[in-house]
């Protein structure tokens, strides 16, 4: 006796979901909507969005002048900023060690906030950097 193997793997039939029982349950959780996108995606866009996932990225807040002048490097210099940002801290984490403590002890302040028991006053621009920056902003617009 043969068995026809398809009509074993057939997809059962689903009655839609009445409005007001997908309203009360919501959108479905992220992870059953990221499996359908997955699913959806061609095997190189899949391997492009782990090598992406696998990343490491991160948040930083800088300031507008901190951003403009790793813009103004970059440029000059014609690097990607973010491996210029990756250049300068390991410049500064190289000169801490370099001081012998690896301690940033000497700038700490107490901190107003909840989260930090310190927080880092920061230094000004130097003049020169700051009048570098003003042509840059000038020639930029």
């Amino acid at each position: 006796m043969t068995v026809n193997k398809a009509s074993e793997r057939q997809a059962i039939p689903i009655d839609p979901i009445d409005p007001a029982v997908e309203n009360a349950l919501g959108s479905p959780s992220g992870f059953y909507s990221q499996l359908a996108r997955i699913k959806k995606m061609t095997p190189t866009q899949r391997k492009k969005a782990e090598r992406d996932r696998q990343r490491n990225r991160i948040t930083i807040d800088l300031s507008k002048d901190i951003e403009d002048i790793l813009d103004m490097f970059s440029e000059s210099e014609s690097v990607p900023k973010s491996q210029l940002t990756v250049f300068l801290i390991l410049l500064g984490l190289q000169s801490l060690e370099e001081k012998g403590s690896g301690s940033i002890s000497w700038a700490k302040q107490p901190s107003r906030g909840l989260r930090y028991l310190y927080e880092l006053p920061l230094p000004d621009l130097p003049p020169k950097l700051a009048v570098k920056l003003e042509d840059f902003r000038r020639r930029k617009k």
